[in-house]
């Protein structure tokens, strides 16, 4: 129960904090105050992306709020009484408190300080208010002058961003309310307080669709043509996706975010008919249109297109009155719109997918996300006169994200230099794919097209055991340069991605193989539900048609662990309906199989223990958790093994593998072969790595029965009837451990014997490469995957790549 002094007079602050991303010592520090009745624990659901995006996460509870200090009978009696002093008293206290609670959390964890060196931005702190949080953090932006000149100078060296999300009515500038007076259950005086509490949350939460020309031209309406085009119903017969958010979260989820209690005791004391609506204008005032204090705090509007109407209007309110009224001191505001979201950012902890753009200079800009505007002189101008640049983005280069992954873009990337607009995209584009009927989603990260291509190939990348998507991103600034497009994808369990439910859980922890093959398949179905949803919203190229295949097209490579899921997904072509096999077939190009793991194509585990070479799971004198801890350095170790048996690997019994394989890594190795996992940086390893997962489930996908590792293969490779023109490439790297190159020369030998209708199976040496080449020869890596995908003929491609000399050539045949 961490608290916080706010006065001199043993006040607190609940607060929840997500700590400081591992290794970073200029993280950006952002603090979240919550709406009306729903209290710091709905922010819960962004805590697992802090850390990927530099991130440290603080959670506030107001005051009367679980765990913070209730207001006193005076401070009550201030708030709703009829003397408009006590009342701005109040409002003032509850912005100070603010600031005192900020100047206690730095010093006491001495937080990173705001740094800007040429064009890198980093430390600082931001501070989100949501729905009604806004008239908070509102008021600690107001109360900044009213500080001692030392504690002004003291936060201005760390004050990054504030951030308004869905702006409530109280916070607006116009003098006649935008509270809907109508449909607002708080309005409704024949419900009790706990009735108008309870339909409040379902209302709010639900999914409103407003008039287009609203949503598209926002500021350049006036206030009548905005109040005509605003939905006030929700959508009836809602997608699940629209399903008011209050109703989609489980019981615990409720219990553990709502607060309704609140209402009766001190909530309604903020509300137009208890407190002179002029005081909140005048905070908003105070705080936006006067930039003399903290002049270089930045200010962000964001605003969600499928919210409630009073919010919306307040949005309309606060943009128009930047278009049309804006004293010249005023703050510099962007504004971002978030196409289909709702009033809950958060949602589930499943989290709502949705598309971002920034639709607030009319229709010109439907097609663009723009985090900084035009200025006063141009047409359609939204916000004050600016020497600032402007960043536009197409919305195609962003695809969907969520709306979590939004407030992290705009908290971080609000500084952004002409020089950096070429790379913001790849920052940004970080979203979610639905891949079964019960909502399971995938988060995955894509390098968007590239420019002015449209017969690229796009490569779908399966990650390892342990290893997230981040493990691929090396191999990103090179996908252009290429033709291609990289998707990374966090498979189920992996940071992002829906974790298994207890009965997938169960299937995979059975002794059934029937169950453990189901377990298997569903990872298969996943990949192929992404990839046919991932074709049609992408509008991904198709191969090209004729006699010979050139561009477009997909392919998938399965990387480690990873294999054992792309085959898991070619294996269920079979099993698809005939239009969905057929849809599939326009765009399978090939599949790569990069250095499968040791069970990848069923080798018994009593086969791999006839090897007696070290592994960190079976010593002894290792603890659970320092197996786990070990893992992903031994498998990152180079490890030289004879020439004889690298020479020709599938011509090789039993007994010269196990003699010609090295006992352990390379000793004294060169700084090029010191293992990977220590080559990385804190940041990197953060990214990258995912320890939790190995200790949580993947232990079981190790001991599945060696019949289903059997069976998968079997029935992806065996059989080209389906998808014929499917081409197969089994990629090894010749320093990995021995377990892994066994498995590659399990394959071989299998192939020996090979059923007559099987996929043909491409093979490469990457000479001199250890488990990671994507990480250690990213561009040497980039170019031969490109060769292989591109090549139809399997002397095209080198048997042998010499990974370590840039000098022999790897012919990419569409460059």
């Amino acid at each position: 129960m961490p608290l916080a002094p706010i006065d001199d007079q043993g006040t607190h602050y609940y607060y929840e904090d997500t700590g400081a991303p591992p290794g970073s010592a200029d993280y950006t520090t952002l603090v979240l105050i919550h709406g009306a009745l729903i209290h710091g624990a709905s922010f819960r659901t962004l805590f697992p992306f802090a850390p990927q995006h530099n991130c440290r996460l603080v959670t506030l509870n107001m005051r009367d709020y679980p765990g913070s200090t209730p207001y006193t009978n005076a401070e009550l009696a201030a708030m709703r009484g009829p003397d408009r002093d006590g009342q701005r008293t109040q409002l003032h206290k509850r912005g100070l408190e603010i600031s005192a609670f900020i100047m206690w959390f730095i010093r006491k964890e001495n937080i990173p300080p705001f740094k800007l060196v040429g064009e890198k931005a980093s430390g600082g702190i931001s501070i989100l208010g949501w729905s009604w949080g806004n008239t908070m953090t509102l008021s600690f932006v107001a109360r900044a002058r009213e500080l001692p000149k030392e504690d002004q100078e003291f936060l201005e060296t760390y004050m990054r961003t504030l951030v308004i999300y869905e702006l409530s009515p109280h916070s607006s500038l116009s003098s006649t309310s935008c509270f809907d007076e109508t449909h607002n259950p708080m309005r409704d005086q024949t419900l009790t307080g706990e009735q108008q509490a309870a339909a409040f949350l379902l209302w709010v939460s639900g999914y409103y669709a407003h008039s287009p020309l609203l949503l598209d031209s926002l500021a350049s309406l006036n206030r009548e043509e905005a109040e005509v085009l605003l939905a006030t119903e929700r959508v009836t017969n809602p997608p699940p996706q629209q399903v008011p958010t209050v109703q989609r979260l489980t019981a615990e989820e409720k219990a553990a975010t709502a607060a309704n209690h609140v209402w009766a005791r001190s909530q309604i004391f903020f509300q137009p008919e208890i407190i002179d609506m002029e005081l909140y204008r005048e905070n908003t005032r105070v705080a936006l249109q006067d930039a003399s204090i903290w002049p270089r705090f930045r200010v962000c509007l964001v605003w969600a297109d499928m919210t409630i109407g009073e919010v919306l209007l307040t949005s309309w309110d606060i943009v128009r009155h930047a278009k049309m009224a804006w004293p010249e001191r005023g703050r510099q505001i962007e504004v971002v719109r978030l196409e289909g979201g709702n009033h809950f950012f958060s949602g589930t902890s499943k989290g709502d997918v949705l598309s971002t753009s920034v639709v607030v200079n009319g229709p010109t800009t439907k097609n663009t996300i723009s985090f900084r505007l035009r200025d006063a002189a141009s047409s359609g101008c939204l916000l004050p006169p600016s020497s600032a640049p402007t960043v536009v983005l197409p919305t195609t280069s962003m695809g969907n994200m969520t709306q979590a992954s939004c407030i992290f873009a705009v908290v971080k990337n609000l500084y952004v230099s002409p020089s950096q607009q070429g790379s913001l995209h790849n920052k940004l584009v970080m979203p979610f794919a639905t891949v079964d009927e019960a909502g399971s989603q995938c988060y995955y990260v894509d390098t968007g097209a590239p420019p002015n291509s449209s017969s690229y190939t796009t490569l779908v990348l399966v990650h390892g055991a342990g290893f997230q998507g981040s493990v691929f991103e090396r191999l990103f600034p090179y996908a252009a340069k290429y033709d291609m497009r990289l998707v990374a994808v966090n498979m189920r369990d992996y940071s992002g991605s829906t974790p298994y439910s207890p009965s997938e859980f169960e299937d995979l922890r059975s002794e059934d193989v029937e169950r453990q093959a189901k377990a298997l398949r569903a990872r298969g179905l996943e990949l192929i539900a992404f990839l046919r949803w991932y074709i049609s919203k992408e509008d991904i190229p198709p191969l090209s048609q004729g006699s010979s295949i050139d561009g477009g097209g997909i392919s998938m490579l399965g990387w480690s662990w990873g294999c054992k899921l792309a085959l898991s997904c070619i294996a269920r072509a079979h099993e698809l309906e005939l239009d969905d096999r057929e849809f599939l077939a326009r765009y399978m190009r090939s599949l790569i199989l990069l250095d499968p793991s040791p069970r990848v194509f069923g080798a018994p585990l009593t086969t791999l223990e006839d090897f007696d070479f070290y592994n960190p799971f079976t010593d002894p004198d290792l603890p659970p958790e320092a197996k786990i801890d070990f893992f992903p350095q031994w498998v990152s170790e180079y490890y030289s093994h004879s020439p004889t048996i690298l020479y020709a690997l599938a011509d090789q019994s039993h007994g010269e593998m196990y003699a010609g394989f090295a006992r352990g890594s390379i000793a004294n190795p060169p700084f090029h072969q010191t293992p990977t996992l220590l080559r990385m940086s804190p940041e990197e390893r953060d990214r990258v790595v995912n320890k939790d997962v190995l200790a949580r489930s993947h232990i079981f996908w190790e001991i599945l029965d060696s019949k289903v590792y059997t069976t998968n293969t079997r029935k992806a490779l065996y059989d080209a009837s389906v998808w014929p023109k499917l081409r197969v490439s089994l990629l090894w790297c010749d320093m990995s451990l021995a377990l892994i190159v066994m498995a590659t020369w399990g394959l071989l030998k299998d192939y020996q014997d090979w059923p007559a209708n099987g996929r043909s199976i491409h093979t490469v040496r990457m000479k001199g490469a250890n488990h990671f080449p994507q990480w250690d020869q990213p561009e040497r890596t980039m170019q031969l995957l490109a060769n292989v995908i591109w090549t139809q003929a399997s002397d095209d491609t080198p048997a042998v790549v010499d990974m370590q000399n840039a000098e022999d050539a790897i012919t990419a045949s569409r460059l």
